[in-house]
This record gives structure tokens, sequence and C-alpha cells, in this order.
């Protein structure tokens, strides 16, 4: 999943291409927009972006480098 993210062309998923506002931010509104929100979700949704910057790292990391160790 995380390489069919990187390979999509979604500059929100990626670390060095697109605008710099749309860099690493896929999950800047998924806590409003998932399809079964939990009660946790508002106060994550309003976390800083540079959290869900860093929650879009570890996604990757989850995805593409965890499965290999």
């Amino acid at each position: 999943a995380g390489l069919i993210k990187l390979r999509s062309g979604d500059p929100k998923w990626k670390i060095f291409t697109g605008d710099k506002d749309d860099r690493l931010s896929a999950m800047d509104y998924f806590y409003e927009t998932q399809p079964v929100p939990n009660p946790n979700s508002r106060f994550f949704h309003k976390m800083p972006k540079m959290w869900h910057r860093l929650e879009v790292l570890m996604n990757h990391f989850v995805e593409l480098v965890a499965p290999w160790l």
C-alpha cells in the first residue's frame, strides 16, 4: 500500500515533490473524513501540522520499511 501511495503522483504523500504546503499533508483532514470516526478523532484532528507530517512519515515507515525487518 505504501508503494502505491508514493507512485500515485499525489503530492500529499510525497516528501520532495509538489508545493511545499502539500508535501506530507495526507493526514491533515483524515480525522474528519475517515469512514468510521472514533471519540479521539477530534483531538487528533486539532493536532499541529507537524504532527500530521510525522504521521505520514510513520505510515511510510510501517508500510515500506517495517515489513522487511
